[in-house]
């Protein structure tokens, strides 16, 4: 009886054995499954960017971290974006607005401030080409362009409230269409495989829309930056054997973690209903803040206009600013019209905005100001 009793620990510790035995052969055919994987895909298949490093090099590298909106423009950078042709100049004054050139200033206290993505910023174009420089001009104000490429509406609300100090007397939203998207999922769409995180807006347990910070932005943009300078098509000087390993791991590591989140429910495709009050959400919150100091908001929507057709934006988001006591400008008819005409739309090779589109801008807002204010207030 007492051998028996005995001898039952020592068969339970055997099968303990046997069990984390098979775990370890398991995991050990996995991992070599896996390296193999890796190292297939670093050989046939490696990470790869079309761009060249120039834009991405310490000491030609436009952007800085924020905690807020993950990354910002570097105040006095000055220097070339060779992102897309044509290449774009740009010069950030010392609140990282873009200006003209090297010692032009934004103004303290400025009339017009212009929040937003590269189509506000002006990618493809210079700097005096954009709509808030032909505004400026033709209102014979000052004005800032605090747009930014890469962000979202979230992050454009966030670039608001960082440069309020500055009192604007009108505030300008361009809603570029992909803000829908921007708004609500949290990677940048950089083709990198590293999650550059934005802000973005989520809902909580009662539905109820939140600003979401993103977490690590140094590490996450200085990660990205790294991939850009290894990854480069057009270059080796960064690259040897073992970047490329590390860069075919991390992407099936993200892509096999993506998937199980996917799987598991975690992530979940955002409804339209879900962009769109995201989005108002949003235009909610720049009006408050353009409140607070007494200023005008004028939300500019830019349809997609690189499709055969330009919808324009949804009926519950165009009325939104209007009862909140802002302004509303729909470009798609304009931009219908345009393109009716024969005018360019877009940037050949680019996409971006033409010089043509942002004069039409300035059109449409320079005739809302008008009509709202009269031209004495102007």
């Amino acid at each position: 009886m007492g051998s028996e009793v005995m001898a039952n620990p020592a068969r339970k510790s055997i099968a303990a054995s046997r069990i984390i035995g098979r775990i370890l052969v398991y995991l050990c055919a996995a991992g070599f499954a896996l390296s193999v994987v890796v190292v297939y895909q670093a050989r046939s298949s490696p990470s790869r960017t079309p761009f060249g490093v120039g834009s991405f090099e310490s000491d030609r590298y436009q952007y800085q971290a924020n905690l807020e909106t993950t990354f910002e423009p570097r105040p006095g950078f000055t220097g070339a974006s060779d992102l897309s042709q044509p290449i774009t100049y740009v010069t950030y004054d010392r609140w990282g607005a873009r200006v003209d050139g090297p010692g032009s200033e934004t103004a303290d206290p400025v009339y017009l401030m212009t929040i937003g993505c590269s189509q506000a910023w002006g990618q493809g174009v210079s700097n005096s080409q954009t709509f808030t420089s032909v505004l400026g001009t033709r209102l014979r104000k000052t004005v800032g362009n605090f747009a930014v490429s890469g962000y979202g509406g979230v992050g454009s609300l966030l670039r608001l409230r960082q440069r309020i100090q500055l009192h604007p007397k009108v505030i300008v939203y361009a809603f570029w269409e992909d803000h829908f998207n921007r708004n609500v999922e949290p990677c940048s769409p950089t083709g990198s495989p590293v999650c550059l995180e934005m802000p973005t807006v989520e809902f909580d347990a009662n539905n109820r829309p939140i600003v979401r910070l993103p977490r690590h932005p140094s590490r996450n943009l200085a990660l990205t930056r790294k991939w850009y300078l290894e990854a480069s098509g057009q270059t080796d000087k960064y690259r040897t054997f073992m970047t490329e390993f590390y860069w075919a791991g991390y992407s099936v590591w993200r892509s096999f973690e993506t998937e199980s989140r996917r799987r598991l429910g975690l992530i979940e495709a955002p409804s339209m209903d879900k962009k769109i009050a995201a989005a108002n959400f949003v235009i909610d919150q720049m009006k408050a803040v353009a409140a607070s100091i007494g200023a005008e908001l004028i939300v500019v929507y830019i349809p997609d206009y690189l499709g055969s057709l330009i919808r324009e934006a949804p009926e519950n988001v165009r009325v939104r600013p209007e009862h909140r006591g802002g302004q509303f400008i729909d470009m798609t008819h304009r931009l219908q019209a345009m393109r009716q005409a024969g005018v360019i739309l877009a940037i050949p090779g680019d996409g971006h905005m033409t010089e043509a589109v942002h004069q039409a801008i300035a059109d449409e807002v320079v005739e809302r100001l008008r009509r709202h204010n009269g031209e004495k207030a102007l």
